[in-house]
């Protein structure tokens, strides 16, 4: 074998360049060199000398003559090689750096006048030209790749270097850096200990490539430099739970850190990947296991904090001020900044101390599998900050940018310009402690909902779970979400609550005592946080205790195993309830009942009130001149006064001393009190009573605190209404006395359903419509939706009537343009069909339509449907469309041809009647609803005005009621023009300009694009980015949604897909639009659903299919629509894709099989096969995926051949990385040749075969 052919075959490709370029591992050159190869390509008369040159100090200098020459005889061979022995050009010139040689060389030939070293005399020779000079610059980097060592300093390398990965794989992106999982040769490290299993030549490293940030004015050689100052003077401790540094190093203008890989992903990956609360087991094996493990982390964090020398971690943030500009908390690493330190004549010669800085369930690695929770690992110690003097002795402010809020200590706030104590540490972890045992206690879903209090804070640089800050006064406390979690448990939960001493019952008040402290020692004072030493003390004692009690059988270590009927606490405020801010108040601190303004101004209070459910705002809007109008004629329909409505309390409510002093219309009026006070006033004063009650619905903290905004009254710490305030006196003057103009008019208790007053509301809300809101009337909105009179409506007649008949529009419109539904002014009912057993599915059939025209008795319809009838008669509206009545049901009937114009039905609608407290056909709408409590403050020359319980909640009564969870409703919300929501509290209004409520308020959500009246008018105005964002939000809500026949799942948001078509005009169908064509295409299971496979759903031909001949309603396996349970898309970046064009082609690229322009193909189609046709491609190896593919199924399936077909590449520098359909042959006897969808993956390009064509498929 020759040589070259030998060296070759040993050569391996780097995934460094992508995969393009190739290198001589370590072990295979000493292989070489031992076998003494190179001896005989020298020739029978090469000296013995010239030999041990090669062998001993050129090795790579003759592999890479031997490249650059192209296999040279020995007589060409042995003459260069006898120069560069008598130059002494040996491997220690490697690489060589041509231009650095031209620009130092004066001539050629002798070398006298040349600047550069003696030993680069051998290229002066004749035989090195140009070119060959080239190629030996090129070949040697195939033989000069680095080898990794032990303790080594940061090494600088040249830009052509190869580095030793076999390959890469993306482990995330942070703020200044992309972290890699890289799997490193292993004859390229050394000394690190690494057990690899036997033939295994890769070791996998975590790399992490820092990035430039010129917003940020973070500077990728600058970051590295810092950072690997940091590691290096931290490398030469070695301790279990700290993850090893490998190295730093530079590539040219590229800057890297290299670490150990952490196999098991973070803590806060554990906590979440964990099962429900349902599951979770509680044993004390698993309590010894994180005892053992917190232990082993806070002696690793002893080592940190008080020793000379620290080990390299890595992965890590920045550090100095607060982390405001980090959202979300960047988890894969940040570049460390500059270590700070006292020059040598300023410093005296102490114990060098360190902090982390970033302690936090993402820097705490998982590595190994010696037991379920392996070992745990701090890392990125890049940010570790060196104190040469102790804290209390310095006095320049901590610079530590950019760690994460949720687990910073409350220093960084009310401290800010003060050196930071290691103590910063210790909050951390009595963070990562309490998190641990609600994670032990209740599971993932608990510690979920602990972080989704959150949510609530509208201020989030001065509050966080764990403390509530005052920048102001430089004073901070314990927050109430951590008081309120941490009381519940240790009062409520038997593993905490016993008389006798429990694990985590002594963990949590160690917690509470020791560690969630905001006061710090300081000199000549001892109590406050503990350090870590006393850390390490309580928990060794925790432990040896633990220990015993698991030998000895006692119940220290686990009071009751049985934890079924144990539950977690409720979210604190009682989170039902929206809320979004707790720092609300003007005078913050004042201990007033009564908080009076400086002046008093008449300025309105600021009103928007956030909801984070929705994660945007719901504006309450004064509404007055509709709502005046509307109590106008409420009065009129009585023949009343505003004193004596029915709408009104009939006296004044009683009131104590001080509530009847409150001025609530002073500007930042608020009211303080404490719960035993309300209690104690409870019998004796009907407001202190409604406070008292309304702050049980919300919390039991042992104080309160309410403030006016506008017409509301919202509890401290939750933005969300508490009380509503009305007037009723439409002729109020404003004056001092009065309420002010802006408190709006309303109906303190509700009319009686179905009143005159209930009815001339709908009436009101219909015409107000009609009359000012030109864009959600049909003739003023031209082309947003197609206009279509149904086949059938409901003729229900004049109020009074008992009968109803079902009419056929088509045979009824005697000459009129069928394509116009201004002759059949209709109303669309929106219900719930029920349990047939519970409830009467009153249908249309084959065999009682003609019955049904002629006519259909009030008396034999349920209850929703008289009510649907009563409704729309008490509207003036002739017609009314029922889709049990309109449409022929059963297997003979035309649901197939209906459905494919449910998007006009409910477009063309006068307005739509949404059954909302209806649980079925049978129960109706038309209900009478709960009392409020309604206190009426009435002074003596002032107009009375009410203060009742806040019942408007569109969020709670519709969005997340239960008539919307069901799969068609999505769309008939989305494409109505106009929706009456008949509730169990209210009835809601909703159109294109808002929400109006029965008790006539108003109220405005920029973010509802669903009850947009132009829907989808959003998409329409945004970017490409924020059109992909709406569908995905779009199709991942409804995949979520229940139907009683799961076959309806493509036909029930038809009408809406071909909505989302013209806005975006393009083609599509099946959930796949053709201009976002592979983003569609990479949808995947839910990773929040239990369900952990996706059921594919049989859509068999019906018995009229069958009989007519039809062809039956295909959906491709590529589409979503073709599975049960609910998906979501993959997150890929915008702008960061190449779409493949030649491996796949949509079903769309085809021009249409009859000639026509319109998107031919689409999910309500009963013709044509959906198909894709692409290139399938094999995999190189798919031992395992490493989660890289998410298979439909849940698993991967069984013999069978997987093949690819790629949609798109990932553009990067260093990953090649494929985004891939995972396809499989269709089994036999059902279709030909084709293939059909099984899974999607994000995958290493290098693990597709590329250098073959590939074979040409059909998708379906």
């Amino acid at each position: 074998m020759s040589l070259y052919t030998e060296v070759n075959d040993m050569m391996i490709v780097t995934a460094d360049c992508n995969g393009q370029d190739s290198f001589l591992p370590e072990g295979q050159l000493r292989l070489l060199v031992k076998n003494q190869r190179f001896a005989e390509f020298l020739g029978p008369n090469a000296p013995r000398a010239l030999i041990d040159f090669v062998h001993d100090k050129a090795p790579r200098v003759f592999l890479t003559i031997w490249s650059t020459f192209e296999e040279p005889g020995v007589s060409d061979l042995l003459p260069i090689m006898e120069r560069l022995q008598q130059c002494s050009f040996t491997d220690d010139m490697l690489p060589f750096d041509k231009t650095d040689y031209k620009l130092k060389c004066r001539v050629r030939g002798t070398a006298k006048q040349c600047s550069h070293p003696g030993p680069l005399d051998v290229f002066h020779d004749t035989v090195w030209n140009e070119r060959k000079l080239k190629n030996f610059c090129t070949e040697q980097w195939g033989f000069v790749v680095p080898v990794f060592k032990k303790g080594e300093a940061k090494r600088r390398l040249p830009a052509g270097i190869r580095l030793p990965f076999l390959h890469f794989k993306d482990g995330g992106r942070g703020a200044f850096s992309d972290v890699f999982k890289a799997g490193l040769h292993v004859d390229h490290q050394k000394s690190f200990g690494f057990e690899l299993p036997p033939d295994d030549i890769v070791v996998p490293v975590a790399v992490k490539k820092f990035r430039n940030d010129p917003e940020a004015k973070v500077n990728a050689r600058n970051a590295w430099e810092e950072e690997a100052t940091t590691v290096d003077k931290l490398g030469s401790i070695s301790h279990k739970h700290l993850i090893q540094r490998m190295a730093a190093f530079s590539r040219g203008h590229e800057y890297y850190i290299m670490f150990e890989w952490a196999d098991g992903g973070n803590l806060e990956q554990l906590w979440l990947s964990e099962p429900t609360a349902k599951d979770h087991k509680l044993t004390g094996d698993r309590i010894i296991t994180v005892l053992e493990q917190l232990y082993g982390l806070t002696d690793a964090l002893c080592q940190l904090h008080g020793t000379n020398t620290r080990t390299s971690t890595g992965l890590i943030q920045q550090a100095g001020a607060r982390a405001r500009t980090l959202a979300p908390p960047v988890r894969n690493g940040i570049p460390a900044i500059e270590v700070d330190g006292l020059d040598a004549s300023e410093s005296p010669p102490v114990t060098e101390n360190w902090r982390h800085g970033d302690l936090k369930p993402q820097n705490i690695l998982k590595v190994g599998n010696s037991t379920w929770l392996g070992t745990l690992k701090i890392a990125d110690l890049g940010l570790a900050k060196q104190h040469q003097l102790f804290t209390h002795l310095r006095d320049n402010p901590t610079n530590t940018k950019f760690t994460t809020q949720h687990y910073e200590a409350p220093e960084v706030i009310i401290s800010s310009n003060v050196p930071r104590s290691r103590r910063y540490d210790i909050w951390s972890m009595g963070c990562i402690i309490f998190e641990f045992v609600v994670w032990l206690l209740y599971g993932r879903d608990a510690l979920l909902a602990f972080y989704k209090e959150s949510d609530r804070f509208k201020d989030h640089s001065l509050e966080t779970l764990y403390f509530v800050a005052n920048r102001r006064g430089g004073t901070a406390r314990v927050g109430d979400v951590f008081s309120h979690w941490m009381k519940h448990i240790l009062d409520n939960d038997p593993e905490c609550n016993k008389a006798i001493p429990t694990v985590l019952g002594d963990l949590l008040r160690l917690v509470k005592t020791r560690l969630m402290v905001v006061d710090l020692p300081g000199p000549g004072r001892t109590q406050g946080r503990c350090d870590s030493s006393k850390l390490r003390e309580e928990l060794g004692n925790i432990l040896k205790n633990a220990r015993y009690s698991l030998e000895k059988r006692t119940s220290y270590i686990l009071a009751d195993p049985i934890r079924a009927r144990i539950l977690p606490p409720r979210p604190f405020g009682n989170r039902e309830t929206a809320r979004s801010g707790t720092h609300l108040l003007p005078n913050e601190g004042l201990p007033l009942e009564h908080r009076p303004a400086p002046s008093r101004s008449r300025a309105p209070s600021p009103a928007p009130l956030l909801n984070p459910r929705l994660n945007d705002a719901w504006e309450f809007v004064e509404d007055n001149g509709f709502a005046g109008q509307v109590f106008n004629r409420h009065l009129q329909l009585e023949g009343t006064h505003p004193g004596s409505s029915s709408v009104t309390p009939e006296r004044a409510s009683i009131l104590c001393n001080r509530c009847q002093r409150l001025d609530f219309w002073v500007v930042g009026f608020a009211i303080r009190d404490t719960l035993s006070a309300l209690e104690a006033n409870w019998n004796i004063c009907e407001l202190c009573r409604l406070l008292h009650d309304s702050w049980r619905r919300f919390g039991t903290a042992d104080s309160v605190e309410f403030r006016r905004v506008g017409s509301v009254l919202a509890i401290r710490g939750s933005e969300a209404p508490a009380l509503s305030i009305y007037r009723t006196n439409l002729n109020d003057s404003g004056g001092l006395s009065n309420p002010p103009k802006d408190i709006q008019i309303g109906f303190p208790k509700l009319p009686d359903i179905g009143c005159p007053t209930h009815v001339e509301i709908l009436r009101q809300w219909l015409q107000d419509c009609d009359k000012n809101h030109a864009m959600c009337c049909s003739d003023n909105n031209p082309g947003s939706y197609p206009a279509r009179t149904p086949t059938r409506l409901i003729d229900v007649g004049p109020k009074g009537q008992e009968t109803v008949r079902l009419l056929e529009t088509r045979s009824s419109q005697q000459g009129e343009d069928p394509s116009k539904p201004a002759g059949f002014e209709y109303i669309a009912l929106s219900h719930p069909w029920g349990d047939r057993a519970l409830h009467q599915h009153f249908c249309t059939t084959r065999d009682n339509i003609h019955d049904h025209m002629n006519r259909i008795s009030d008396d034999s319809l349920p209850a929703t449907f008289k009510d649907a009838i009563r409704v729309t008669r008490d509207l003036n509206v002739r017609y009314l469309w029922i889709d049990s009545l309109c449409i022929v049901q059963g297997e003979d009937g035309d649901f197939e041809d209906e459905a494919q114009h449910m998007e006009t039905v409910f477009s063309s609608a006068l307005c739509v009647i949404a059954a909302n407290s209806a649980t079925g056909t049978s129960d109706g709408f038309l209900k009478q609803r709960p009392d409020r409590t309604v206190v009426v403050v009435a002074r003596p020359s002032e107009s009375p005005f009410y203060i009742c319980e806040a019942i408007d909640d569109f969020q709670r009564d519709v969005v997340e009621g239960a008539l919307s969870k069901r799969g068609w409703v999505l769309q008939e919300r989305a494409l109505a023009r106009r929706t009456i929501y008949f509730t169990s509290r209210q009835v809601y209004w909703e159109c294109g300009e808002g929400i109006r409520c029965e008790t006539l308020t108003r109220m405005r959500n920029q973010a509802a694009f669903l009850g947009d009246a132009r829907f989808p008018n959003v998409a329409t105005g945004s970017s490409k980015g924020g059109q992909i964002r709406l569908y995905e939000s779009l199709y991942t809500r409804y995949s979520r949604l229940q139907f009683s026949d799961i076959r309806d799942r493509p036909i029930a948001i038809a009408g809406l897909e071909q909505r989302l078509i013209r806005a975006f005009n393009t083609k599509g169908g099946y959930g796949v639009f053709e201009r976002y064509f592979g983003r569609g295409l990479l949808w995947r299971r839910d990773p929040d659903d239990l369900q952990t496979a996706l059921e594919r759903i049989d859509f068999a031909p019906t018995h009229r299919q069958q009989q007519q001949r039809l062809r039956s309603f295909r959906v491709p396996s590529w589409s979503w629509m073709a599975y049960k349970g609910s998906i979501t898309f993959m997150d890929l970046p915008f702008d960061a894709v190449l779409w493949e064009t030649n491996d796949i082609k949509s079903p769309w690229y085809y021009p249409p099989r009859n000639g026509s322009d319109k998107s031919w193909l689409s999910t309500s189609s009963d013709g044509g096969q959906a198909e894709l046709v692409g290139v399938a491609r094999d995999f190189v190896e798919l031992v395992r995926d490493d989660g890289r593919i998410i298979y439909d199924g849940g698993e991967r399936p069984r013999d069978v051949a997987l093949k690819c077909v790629v949609v798109g590449r990932r553009k990067s520098e260093v990953v090649a990385e494929s985004y891939v359909l995972v396809v499989a042959p269709k089994p036999h006897g059902e279709v030909d040749a084709a293939y059909e969808r099984v899974g999607v993956g994000a995958i290493p390009g290098s693990w597709i075969v590329t250098g073959q064509p590939g074979l040409e498929v059909r998708i379906v």
